[in-house]
């Protein structure tokens, strides 16, 4: 056998033809660069009388600058084209700390709504963490949908029940009944484990409130 330039078979199989380098995944690159690799040991362990011929190293040069050009174009590419295993962890990652704002937040709203009587500040700090938590309520709503049994649907939302509370209290009917409304129509609720909430019933007692009929 004389040199080792490669034919065109073998550049079309490593993607490579005479149109140009084809578009491979990263996977398939470095599949390709380990094959390349390889079927050059081999004719290295059967050298041809010719070892030092011009051709062979010619040869020699191209194999190898296939192989760091295929590294190359990885490195560069790297981010472009993510494996999907690192597309799943990534939104693992996302809707796992979405979910630990929106847990946090409720406990927020919890301990100063409770404190509420203690100081005027409690009750304002309760209401700006509902609005935080209730400004956060998609992300939160698809990272739920994410969940494992996450089709049976969303949770009941502190954020959103208890703003509409304080509103109510205030003597702010509509507001608590764009809230409640907002609540609604995102289908918070609607997975509670004691029964979906009654928005509906609470809507038609707002409204009530405000004179209003459907």
């Amino acid at each position: 056998m004389g040199g080792i330039a490669p034919s065109t078979q073998t550049l079309e199989i490593l993607g490579w033809s005479k149109m140009g380098k084809k578009r491979e995944t990263i996977p398939a690159v470095f599949q390709k660069a380990y094959n390349l690799m390889l079927c050059y040991v081999v004719r290295i362990l059967r050298p041809p009388k010719d070892a030092s011929s011009p051709r062979r190293i010619g040869g020699q040069r191209m194999v190898f600058s296939r192989i760091l050009e295929l590294f190359r174009w990885s490195d560069r590419e790297r981010e472009i084209v993510p494996s999907p295993s690192h597309d799943r962890s990534t939104s693992r990652n996302e809707s796992r700390n979405v979910l630990d704002r929106h847990f946090a937040l409720m406990e927020e709203i919890r301990d100063n709504y409770r404190k509420r009587n203690d100081n005027p500040r409690f009750l304002n700090q309760a209401i700006a963490a509902c609005k935080r938590q209730i400004a956060l309520a998609p992300e939160a709503a698809e990272a739920f949908r994410n969940e494992p049994g996450g089709t049976r649907g969303l949770p009941a939302h502190t954020g959103f029940e208890q703003l509409a509370i304080i509103y109510e209290k205030q003597g702010k009917i509509e507001d608590a009944l764009a809230v409640t409304l907002e609540a609604k129509s995102q289908g918070w609720g609607q997975g509670c484990t004691k029964g979906p909430v009654d928005w509906d019933k609470r809507i038609a007692r707002l409204k009530k409130k405000m004179g209003k009929s459907d």
